[in-house]
């Protein structure tokens, strides 16, 4: 886990129905979307398949681990990072 992730980093989602969690800290990305009620597609927690690849409209994160799956510029793998800063996702709903 880095140890500049905060507790008060947000994860905004742009979608029509906008949601905000605080990041906890220890916490991924897909853990705390899920904590909220946020349905994620994913087959994995390792950054292996992809299959949650979010694009991130804005913000920083940090990899726990290093993705396995490709990563495209402007994409996440919300299994395996964690928010360093407020962060916005657009997520296909």
């Amino acid at each position: 886990m880095p140890s500049n992730a905060q507790r008060d980093n947000a994860v905004q989602l742009e979608s029509p129905d906008t949601s905000v969690t605080q990041a906890a800290e220890g916490y991924t990305l897909l853990e705390q979307l899920e904590a909220e009620g946020v349905e994620v597609p994913y087959q994995c927690r390792e950054g292996y398949c992809g299959r949650c690849r979010t694009k991130k409209v804005s913000g920083e994160v940090a990899y726990t681990s290093a993705p396995l799956a490709w990563v495209n510029p402007g994409e996440v793998l919300p299994c395996c990072c964690v928010a360093v800063s407020e962060v916005v996702l657009a997520l296909d709903t």
